[in-house]
């Protein structure tokens, strides 16, 4: 950029001169200055190893990328809140991170960002632009560890049964939405997406009460006759009378249970079910678990 002067020469004629002006600095990236941040966090704790790096503070700078985060490698816990990402490509390598806070972003998607941080426990990713349910619980639903999880203020909170979607499919996560995940809310979750498995759980529940009526119901009345006198410590016992009538007698007074297990000897084997493959029903039966029901009194 070049700057212009009035100057005068003998004959009082003023004349025009360019002199050259030092450029500005160009603005620095958003890279640029979240390391320059990084540098000065570690220098404010006499930090000099990249592997003694375990928080990284970096709110509220209105970034739209982050430097690569790989050489810090013991990286635990960070703070991306309040700038303005749309994605999360920067921490390929840190495996360790235990928290991770991205909320009050832009963040449109995160798959293929962060499924392999398996040791979250917290996750914070509400007040962003993530819009697919299914995709975006299917990047963190294998992150054992993942107690605590933000989703709200998205649009895929409009999803129908959004809540329980995430609880059936997270049955790790303890909080959600900064709301403890009840014991009736992982039932509803459990009738709604697994049906077909409540079903088998009722059929194959053990000691299930049926409420019927007893199996033995031609017993002879009479059979028990009132003592007139006390026995013991004041207790009317009764005279049982013969004793094989009265114990049908008693056992006409218990409840009919019943209990279910499946019948292993029916389950085929590896040969079996290849055979059926490769020949059908000609030559091997079609194979359906079966359900043996076990009733006594």
């Amino acid at each position: 950029m070049l700057n212009r002067s009035s100057t005068f020469n003998k004959t009082g004629i003023s004349r025009q001169t360019r002199q050259p002006v030092a450029a500005e600095p160009a603005h620095k990236s958003s890279e640029e200055r979240a390391r320059e941040a990084i540098e000065a966090q570690l220098r404010s704790q006499n930090i000099v190893r990249r592997c003694d790096v375990s928080d990284l503070y970096l709110p509220n700078m209105d970034l739209d990328q982050v430097c690569d985060l790989s050489e810090f490698r013991n990286l635990r816990r960070v703070w991306l809140n309040e700038n303005r990402l749309r994605f999360v490509p920067f921490l390929q390598h840190n495996f360790r991170l235990s928290e991770l806070h991205l909320a009050d972003n832009s963040i449109v998607s995160i798959r293929g960002a962060i499924a392999h941080l398996t040791g979250l426990k917290k996750l914070s990713l509400n007040n962003n632009q993530l819009s697919r349910l299914e995709e975006t619980v299917a990047e963190i639903r294998f992150m054992q560890a993942l107690h605590y999880l933000n989703l709200f203020h998205n649009p895929l909170t409009s999803e129908p049964q959004y809540r329980s979607y995430v609880i059936h499919h997270m049955p790790q996560v303890a909080v959600l939405d900064q709301s403890s995940v009840r014991e009736d809310e992982r039932l509803k979750a459990k009738r709604t997406f697994a049906q077909d498995r409540m079903r088998l759980e009722d059929a194959v529940g053990f000691g299930r009460f049926l409420g019927e009526k007893p199996l033995l119901d031609q017993v002879e009345t009479g059979l028990v006759k009132p003592l007139q006198r006390d026995i013991a410590n004041h207790f009317n016992r009764p005279y049982l009378g013969d004793p094989e009538r009265a114990a049908a007698r008693r056992a006409n007074q218990r409840s009919v249970m019943e209990y279910t297990r499946f019948d292993w000897s029916s389950v085929p084997t590896e040969e079996q079910k290849r055979l059926h493959a490769a020949f059908g029903d000609a030559h091997q039966p079609a194979f359906e678990p079966q359900i043996i029901t076990v009733r006594f009194q």
